[in-house]
Formats: C-alpha cells, sequence, structure tokens
C-alpha cells in the first residue's frame, strides 16, 4: 500500500507543477497572441483537464487513506497492549518495531510543508495573473 501512497503523491506534484508551469506560460507571455482565436477554446479545455485530474486524484487518495489496507499502512489500526499501556516505554519500542521493522509511517517529514509553500502561492499568482489578464 505503500507504493500506491507514494505513486499517488508523486502524480498529485508533477500534474501540479506541469499545471502551475502551463498556466504560467500561458498568462504572462505571448503565446495567448500566437494561438489566435482559439486561445479561450485551449483556456477551457486546459482548466476541465486540470479540474477532473484534481477530483479524480482527491477521490482516490481518500479511498486509498480510508480503506483498511490504507488505515492500516497509516497506522491507524495500530492497538495498545495491556503491557503497553501501562508502560510508555513499551508502547514507544513497540511503535519503533512497527516504524521500522514493518514499515508504518508515523510520522511525516517536511515535504508537504515545502509543497504547501510553493504551490499555494503559485496558485494565487497564476489566479491574479488570469484575473488582470481577462479583466484588462
Amino acid at each position: 500500500m505503500g507504493h500506491i501512497f507514494r505513486t499517488w503523491f508523486q502524480w498529485g506534484f508533477f500534474t501540479m507543477v506541469v499545471q502551475i508551469w502551463i498556466g504560467a506560460m500561458l498568462m504572462f507571455s505571448n503565446p495567448m497572441n500566437l494561438l489566435g482565436k482559439y486561445a479561450s477554446t485551449i483556456l477551457i479545455f486546459f482548466g476541465i483537464v486540470s479540474f477532473i485530474n484534481s477530483a479524480w486524484w482527491i477521490v482516490l487518495g481518500a479511498i486509498w487513506r480510508f480503506s483498511q489496507a490504507g488505515q492500516v499502512t497509516t497506522g491507524s489500526k495500530l492497538v495498545q497492549t495491556a503491557a503497553e499501556l501501562e508502560s510508555n516505554t513499551m508502547w514507544q519500542k513497540a511503535l519503533r518495531q512497527y516504524q521500522y521493522e514493518f514499515g508504518y509511517q508515523l510520522q511525516s517529514g517536511d515535504v508537504m510543508w515545502y509543497f504547501y509553500i510553493i504551490v499555494v502561492p503559485a496558485i494565487g499568482v497564476i489566479t491574479l495573473g488570469a484575473m488582470i489578464y481577462f479583466i484588462a
């Protein structure tokens, strides 16, 4: 299941990078004039494809995450034994074993934080650029 989550993240990350790149290219350079009368049709098509891709990405991610296998993989189904309930040290040792021997992802890194720092402002800039372009 872990490989599905990694593939899902890569799918979302790289399609977002492509969407930002194409959006910036179309909004902040001269290709719109080169496309002529088809420019608005191409933008609408690009928007529809981006929306469908994003919707499927979110839906499939939710299905995979909240399926039985997804809950097991992310550690949501881990249960403390009676001895582990009494001793925090035993529970921490069990968690390390789950993480290193069985591959549970019990904590995350900073990748998503950096992803949001890059993507959210980029979406804002592209949206602002699109609004200025279409209003002016």
